[in-house]
């Protein structure tokens, strides 16, 4: 059985830019991509599982299953735990600044056990995905891919190629369809569309699929001619990177300044559907790393970010939290330029607290392993 440490390296930093996507979004910076960064965290973690199993047998089951997605998860979880209790820490004193009633301390209670089960993505409501340290969600979601993750892998590994090609724009078109009715009767500001569309961990096996056929697809064509681990830069793949930037940024653009009227451009303009292809087309990119794009963001600098970002990814969040927070107590609003300055400290904050918490998970982690010794 192949191990996840078999990643190719130049896909770290393609890690790492998803990552800093997002949290220019949460720290309100004046350029981010938080939408495209969570598709390609999902694609690129279908296209790896995948990739790297491409010869594993799988007997799905729900025990199996079930294990599979625990063994996943698990490296993070106790930090999610600690981060839900700094985001609870910090809810209380909000709740008795506001003088709370007692409803908001029975909510605050569902928010925890719902944390706690990774279950908040299920609750048909976007605040509730996002309660707590809200990026935990997609932990929640991710565990239920894991979960689909054997099953779907025995399916995929039988199907020719080209019907994999096929399911997945399939899967794009139903997406966009399924949101329709959703728009037609909540309306596209409904918390409960933004929840489907978005957070919901169904909608969500459409990135992750995708991206475990991409892997299957790339692992039997393309593995070996175009490896990012041989060749040196290319101008055709140059070509494209520029192409795809050019189009990504597009559609960044479009969505965010771009009119959606209609009910059926509206559906399409999804926060989920236009992302999945982007981030296929940078997972092969950043794979194959031919291109100057890739050769110049491929450095020491950024790979070592994507080596970290789960846990500085589920840290951010809190820290950003906390800055907002002292800032409103403090009645300070930021200018740009400040804003800007406070996103780079909190960045910092985050990182430095992501090392000591794995320096200080690496000493307990040590210390259990020789007290299972000495039983």
């Amino acid at each position: 059985m192949n191990s996840d440490r078999e990643r190719i390296k130049s896909l770290q930093a393609l890690r790492a830019m998803a990552f800093l996507g997002i949290f220019f979004a949460h720290a309100n910076f004046f350029i981010s991509w938080s939408a495209l960064g969570v598709s390609v965290f999902y694609v690129l973690s279908g296209f790896l599982m995948m990739n790297t199993r491409q010869n594993q047998e799988w007997k799905p089951s729900a025990g199996n299953s079930l294990k599979f997605a625990i063994g996943k998860i698990k490296r993070l979880y106790p930090l999610h735990i600690v981060t839900m209790v700094f985001a609870v820490i910090l809810s209380l004193a909000v709740m008795l600044w506001h003088g709370e009633g007692i409803k908001s301390y029975l909510e605050l209670a569902g928010e925890i056990v719902l944390h706690i089960l990774l279950l908040q993505t299920w609750v048909p409501h976007a605040s509730v995905s996002v309660s707590l340290n809200g990026v935990a969600w997609y932990l929640s979601a991710a565990a239920f891919l894991y979960f689909v993750f054997p099953y779907a892998a025995s399916w995929i590994r039988r199907k020719r190629n080209s019907f994999l090609v096929f399911l997945c724009v399939a899967i794009l078109g139903m997406e966009i369809l399924s949101c329709i009715p959703f728009i037609y009767f909540l309306g596209e500001n409904s918390f409960v569309y933004i929840w489907f569309m978005y957070f919901f961990p169904v909608f969500r096996l459409g990135d992750f699929v995708i991206g475990c056929c991409f892997g299957k697809v790339y692992g039997e064509r393309a593995a070996g001619a175009e490896s990012g681990l041989s060749g040196g830069l290319s101008l055709k793949y140059s070509a494209m990177e520029l192409a795809a930037t050019a189009l990504t940024v597009g559609v960044l653009l479009w969505m965010k300044h771009g009119s959606h009227t209609g009910i059926v451009l509206t559906a399409f303009c999804n926060w989920t559907t236009l992302y999945i292809p982007l981030a296929v087309v940078w997972t092969y990119l950043f794979t194959v790393n031919r291109g100057v794009i890739t050769y110049f963001l491929n450095n020491r600098l950024l790979v070592g970010l994507g080596n970290i970002s789960g846990y500085i990814f589920l840290i951010h969040y809190v820290v950003i939290l906390y800055v907002n927070n002292m800032l409103n107590f403090l009645d300070m609003e930021l200018s740009d330029g400040w804003r800007a300055a406070a996103a780079v400290l909190e960045l910092g904050a985050s990182i430095i607290s992501a090392l000591i918490y794995m320096a200080i998970e690496k000493r307990v982690r040590k210390t259990l392993s020789k007290g299972k010794g000495i039983t």
